[in-house]
Formats: C-alpha cells, structure tokens, sequence
C-alpha cells in the first residue's frame, strides 16, 4: 500500500503538466518546421487508414478526367475547341447528373463568336435544372470567363416576345488548394463559403466543395463554417478503377493501383512491388463516351444522378495532388474528396486546428491537456515512490534587491533552462531503477493506452478534430514524457526560480560552495 506524500504528489503533477505543455506546444508551434512536421504527418499518416469513415456518399461523386489519350481519341488538341467542349457537356448532360464541376482555367482570349458555342452549351444545362459551378482562379482573366459571367437563362415571356435574363449559367467557385509546406501532401482543404452568384470585383466566392455542398443541401449549409477542413482520405479505392486504369504489359496488361490497401503496403511484409492505392471515386476517362471501358449502361449508371467533376489528368501538367494514402492524383480529386467529406459528416467535417481554435478545438485541448497531466503525475508517483529520487529546493529563498546580476540571470532563462548547464547538486532527471512490480507497470502502461484510444475517439467524433490534430494533443505529450523534456525543464526551472532570488544567482546555480569534495578514485592495482 501506499502512503501518500502530498509534497512528491505536487511535484509529480507539476512536472508531468510542464510535460504534457511542452509536448503539446511542440506540436503547435513546431508542427510546420522540420524535423517535427515530418514526424507529426508520418505519425498521422500511419493512423490515417484506420480512422473510420461513413463511405455513404462514395458512390455519389464521379471523376472524369481528361488525358492526353482522349484528347487523342478525338482527334483533338489544346486548346480544346469551343464546339468539343459544347458537345461534351451536352452528352454528360444528357445521362442527368445533379451537377456539374469543371475544373479548367479558361484563360484563352477568344472571340465571342468563337466561344458561343461551349456558352450555350453550359446554358442549355442550366435550362434542364443541371447546376454548373466553373473553377475560377482569382479575378477575370480572359474573354472566355467574362462570357460565361455575363451568361444567364433566359426566362420566357408570358405573351410569346423575347425573354428576360434570368438566373446566371454557372456559378464561379474557388478551385486553388494548396499543398502541405512539410511534406507537400494535401492535409487541408480551404472551406469558403460565398454567394451562389457572387459579383467577382467585390467578393470572393466560395470553394468548389463547399459550393456544391450547399446547392445540394441548402438546409445544412451554414454560414459559420469556413474553417479549413482536415481532409479525411479514406484507405479504400473504387473497384472498377482497378479495372480501367492499366497500362501494357510483355503479357496483356497490367493494373495501375489496386482497389485494397492490405497488408502488403506495411514494410517489411512484402518485398514485391505494389501499385498505389486506387483513387476513392469511380473514373471515368472522357474517351469513355468513345465505347472504352463502359458500355451505354455502365456509362449511365456511372453519371445519372451523380455529382460529375470533371478534370485534367496530364502527366506533364502541375493541376495534381498528393493523397496521404492514395499517391499522386489529378487536382480534381482534392475537391471530390473534400465534397465527399461535406457529405459523409453531414455537413461536420473534420477541422485543422492551427492558429485561433474555435470552441471544439480549444475544448479539446484543455480535456488532453487535464487528462494527461493526471495521469502522468499519478503514473510518475507511483513508479518513484520505491526509489525516490531526491527533490529540488522546496524552500522560498529571501527576497534581494534586484542587481545587474539578477538581470543577467533572469534574462539568461532559456539558455540556463533550455540548453545550458545544470547545477552540480541538483537533482537528477535519470530515470531512477524501481522496485516497482512488474504487474503494476504493465497497468499503468495498459492504462495510458485506453487513455490515449479514449482520447482519440473523443477527439474524432466528439470534437470534430482532423488527424493531424490528434497527434499534436495526444501523441506529442506521449513522446514528451518518453523523452523526459518535461521533467528536465520542470527541475531546471524550478532552480533557476530559486536562485532568482539569492544574493548570488549565478553562484547559487552552479552551487560551486556546496558542492562536496571530490572522493578519491579507489585504486584497481592488487596490493601486493
């Protein structure tokens, strides 16, 4: 049994809250600076595939992607003519989809003449109640998106004259993500709310996710939520990419990604090579509405009543993205993702926490911070109450006039607590041999994994925090403690506190007059 020693118990629980603070500050502050962004992102990445997501809408969002090959396919090339564009979206629009992304920059400077065709065309989709909503890079650039700004349904009059201008074609949407500045992989997706038909010289408009997601679900939009979202890519991929995406082999063809992660992407379990992850979504490459790979009805199914985001697949060209599990694939799979995010948690998606928190996040960082505390202040109390190890001053040192000095000394807190020396009687920051049992070591390791799962589980579902956030309030505090920062700040800071307000400070730190004489060295030579 043991007996409670209050003044070890506070101590405990001061060096374990300075752990858990430096731990969580570490992956704060730090979480963009190599080498702990890297550690923090590999460390989610390998939670990543075994968060659970709801792949409820999965099948309610379809990729067409545009490559070299099928620009091949119909004996066309960039830029691509207005009256292939027009014909395009007239045979998507023909299979019903509920809406239509195109993920292109229109800069091309062509006539009005020219281009007419491709703007009827995303009329006559608007006309049949199929939403166009077109990437927009920042303001008008070109004549091609001054048209389609311009362009609006017109509405019949009631006596058979001309009709008025009615509701605009397209709706413009903010298409430009940025990459992670660590390891260049897509964490975060910018959740941008703005009018449906924004006046682009006075607002910004809304992201192309979060656009769609509110035309489609109008009673769960809200105007409060525009913090960045933590992309949740799930670890699965659509079956019938497997199918479609290969390339040629000595023997038939080979597939590009495959549809399961497996056991084969852990290393050191497999040694054969494994293609990549197939991306979530179904593909449809655009040479598919030549007869390849889906018949009509395949073709069909693949698009009536879906979401169509349509996008560029080049090789050579930079619209591309980095999946923490799928690899590198086309830009418009980021928006795909993110909308499907918006649509799997019903409108809660998954928050970056960096910067200013909202209520959620900086409630989840008191309950981590809380919860950690008391449990690495009780498991350090009970693993040193056997063999304790001897505590640094408890008593308050007389207050003195402050001196060159004590300035000197107080601005010396980094340094001194951070990386300078320590004093030559202060107590040590080993970790001490316990007599502990081993059965109670095991419980209290035991414990703190329930704790960290608990933890996890809370901050995922409850608090609505993304992966990245997780580490940074629950994996770095375990590594903190690990690596006994905590305690070693906790005890060089604490005697700096002491010698602060000694008569000599820099004396009292290195405790020249107090340190006991050196024993001498017992001599290994056999006396004869």
């Amino acid at each position: 049994m043991l007996q409670l020693n209050r003044t070890r118990l506070r101590w405990n629980l001061w060096v374990a809250a300075v752990t858990v603070v430096i731990g969580v500050g570490f992956g704060w502050v730090l979480g963009s600076i190599l080498p702990t962004g890297s550690m923090q992102r590999a460390a989610a990445r390998v939670l990543l595939p075994f968060l659970p997501y709801p792949e409820k809408a999965a099948e309610d969002i379809t990729v067409i992607t545009v490559a070299e090959r099928d620009l091949q396919s119909f004996f066309v090339d960039l830029p691509l003519p207005a009256d292939f564009l027009a014909n395009r979206i007239d045979a998507i629009v023909s299979l019903k989809p509920r809406a239509l992304f195109l993920d292109f920059a229109f800069l091309n400077n062509r006539r009005r003449e020219d281009i007419q065709p491709f703007i009827d065309a995303v009329c006559r989709a608007a006309q049949q109640d199929v939403r166009v909503f077109v990437a927009f890079t920042g303001k008008i650039r070109s004549r091609v998106e001054q048209a389609l700004l311009n362009s609006s349904v017109l509405r019949p009059h009631s006596s058979g004259g001309p009709g008025t201008a009615g509701k605009s074609c397209v709706t413009f949407v903010h298409a430009h993500i940025t990459p992670d500045n660590v390891d260049q992989l897509q964490w975060r997706y910018p959740v941008l709310l703005g009018p449906n038909v924004p006046d682009l010289q006075t607002s910004k408009p809304g992201s192309a996710a979060a656009s769609i997601y509110c035309h489609l679900q109008p009673h769960r939009c809200s105007e409060k939520q525009s913090r960045p979202m933590a992309v949740i890519w799930p670890a699965s991929g659509h079956e019938s990419n497997e199918r479609i995406m290969r390339r040629a082999a000595e023997v038939g063809t080979v597939s590009l990604c495959r549809a399961d992660l497996g056991w084969a992407s852990v290393p050191g379990v497999s040694l054969v090579y494994k293609p990549q992850l197939c991306p979530f979504h179904r593909v449809v490459p655009l040479r598919s509405f030549n007869g390849e790979f889906f018949n009509e009805e395949e073709l069909g199914k693949a698009i009536k009543g879906r979401i169509v985001m349509v996008g560029e697949d080049s090789a050579l060209g930079s619209d591309h993205v980095l999946s923490p599990v799928h690899g590198r694939l086309p830009g418009v799979h980021a928006h795909a993702m993110a909308l499907d995010n918006l649509l799997a948690f019903d409108g809660r998606y998954r928050q970056v926490a960096d910067g200013f928190l909202d209520v959620g996040g900086n409630l989840f960082v008191y309950l981590s911070v809380v919860t950690l505390t008391a449990y690495f202040g009780v498991r350090r109390y009970v693993l040193r109450q056997a063999n304790p190890p001897d505590l640094p001053h408890t008593g308050a040192a007389a207050a003195r006039p402050p001196t060159t000095g004590h300035l000197l000394f107080f601005a010396a807190l980094p340094v001194l607590v951070g990386t300078g020396w320590r004093r030559r009687n202060a107590p040590t920051t080993s970790r001490p041999r316990s007599s502990v049992a081993l059965s109670t070591r095991l419980k209290l390791d035991g414990s703190g994994a329930l704790l960290a799962l608990a933890l996890f589980v809370v901050g995922y579902y409850g608090f609505r925090q993304g992966p990245l956030s997780i580490v940074d309030y629950v994996l770095f505090p375990f590594l903190a403690s690990f690596l006994q920062i905590g305690e070693r700040v906790a005890v060089r800071g604490h005697e700096w506190w002491y010698a602060l307000f000694t008569a000599s400070p820099w004396r009292t730190w290195s405790d020249d007059a107090r340190s006991p004489p050196a024993k001498p060295r017992r001599s290994r030579t056999p006396v004869r």
